[in-house]
């Protein structure tokens, strides 16, 4: 397998926000390269990105949260196997990019299998998210120092001692690397002065916080304010314009971030990557319309507020699938944009598209149930959740609640034996769901 012609599939995937796909190439990438660290990088990025995306305008820790799949890998005797942690591991990240709980138990899983430089990656991690984790700091120490990166592991000895002074390991292991630096030379005898050291600790401070993901309040307006220094000597860098959007974004200065990206179209005028952002920002306004509509009490303002967002929807995602027709997890979103819009035709016209990809056939044949009950044509819903039920299957959570809406579009057309049936099912196997109790009751009573 060509890794990197693999990678640069999945980085192109990234670009077009097709974020499942990214990260399940870099999750096969893993599996044959776990130290890999563009393969690494890319799958906490996308992941990241991801989960962003689901999940713009909830409140909440971003992307934090132990995930079941972890749990059940330890409790299957998965923790004798660090590789099958790892992987384990790498699937909880997916979908919770930043708990440090999960990057933790991936670094002692690669550590064990001797693959430092993944672990190196996964505490880096951990130090980010769970800045006054000690054991972390020390633990990024030590990977360091097996590396051979002097300079790297004396900063993360700092770090531990910051967090606490006492720490004796930490003390112990601070000194026997300054006498191995002060032996060595490393990055001490290049010195001429202790200007120099400083000046390269300065510059090696302005890499870190150009290049960090998981940022305090405090690194993200001092980022912001050594991205505009720069920005200043080079006004058309493109890496620049887009760091200091994605940050005025991060800080909640929608305007600034906007006005960023739009310098960075006008450097980059075909960069969909950045009209996709852009777009974003359209959307968000309009949910933060909705929000203070809602706010106010004012049900008809809420109302325009409500069709101005889907009409923003239609519009973003519509342009979108025009340039990437093939993008069938965009086309998803744009069928769902329509769906809300009350444009039920044309939804079901993308669903019957995006049903023919395995990630989003299920809930492209919910939608079409949804679109097809809304127009009254029940026979075909019914038809459209027998076969999401078929994919879903009859013990799982969603398989539940594909039964439960059969059970209601048949009691709808008249069909009370089939509700019944229907119903039953969930009663026999969860006497507490929903309101299935009265709606057999009414059944008997009707």
């Amino acid at each position: 397998m060509d890794v990197n012609k693999h990678i640069e599939k999945a980085e192109e995937a990234m670009k077009r926000r097709n974020y499942d796909f990214a990260i399940n190439l870099f999750q096969q990438l893993l599996t044959i390269d776990p130290d890999n660290e563009r393969a690494r990088t890319g799958h906490y990025e996308a992941a990241r990105k991801a989960w962003d995306m689901k999940n713009a305008g909830k409140k909440g820790k971003k992307g934090a949260g132990v995930g079941t799949g972890l749990g059940i890998m330890m409790r299957s005797g998965g923790r004798k196997d660090p590789s099958a942690v790892m992987a384990a591991c790498d699937k909880v990240i997916a979908k919770t990019p930043n708990d440090p709980k999960a990057h933790e138990k991936l670094g002692y899983a690669a550590s064990k299998a001797g693959h430092y430089r993944a672990a190196l990656f996964s505490f880096a991690k951990v130090v980010e998210l769970a800045p006054e984790n000690v054991q972390a700091a020390k633990n990024l120490g030590k990977l360091h120092h097996k590396l051979g990166n002097i300079q790297e592991a004396l900063d993360a000895f700092d770090r531990a001692l910051k967090i606490d002074p006492g720490d004796q390991e930490s003390i112990k292991a601070r000194k026997d690397l300054a006498a191995e630096a002060a032996i060595h030379g490393h990055g001490y005898a290049e010195a001429k002065s202790t200007m120099d050291l400083l000046k390269n600790k300065n510059q090696a401070r302005e890499h870190d916080l150009l290049d960090r993901v998981a940022m305090n309040e405090d690194d993200v307006r001092a980022t912001i304010e050594l991205v505009n220094e720069k920005l200043v000597e080079t006004p058309d860098d493109r890496k620049l314009l887009m760091r200091l959007g994605e940050l005025e974004e991060q800080r909640g200065d929608l305007d600034a971030a906007r006005t960023a990206f739009e310098r960075l179209l006008g450097v980059d005028p075909t960069n969909f990557d950045v009209k996709e952002r852009i777009g974003d920002l359209r959307i968000r306004d309009a949910e933060i319309a909705l929000e203070r509509a809602r706010a106010g009490g004012d049900a008809d303002a809420t109302a325009d507020a409500t069709a101005a967002l889907e009409q923003t929807k239609v519009e973003e995602f519509g342009w979108r699938v025009e340039a990437h027709p093939t993008d069938l997890p965009q086309r998803f979103r744009f069928g769902e944009a329509l769906f809300r819009a009350g444009r039920l035709d044309d939804a079901i016209a993308e669903f019957q598209k995006t049903v023919k990809d395995p990630r989003k056939r299920l809930d492209s044949q919910v939608m079409m149930a949804n679109a097809f009950m809304k127009k009254g044509m029940l026979d075909l819903a019914a038809n459209q959740l027998e076969k999401a039920l078929d994919v879903a299957g009859e013990g799982s959570k969603r398989g539940m609640d594909i039964r439960y809406a059969l059970g209601k579009v048949c009691e709808k057309s008249g069909d009370v034996e089939s509700a019944r049936r229907h119903y039953l099912h969930i009663y026999e196997r969860d006497i507490g769901y929903k309101d299935i109790r009265q709606r057999l009751e009414g059944l008997d009573q009707g």
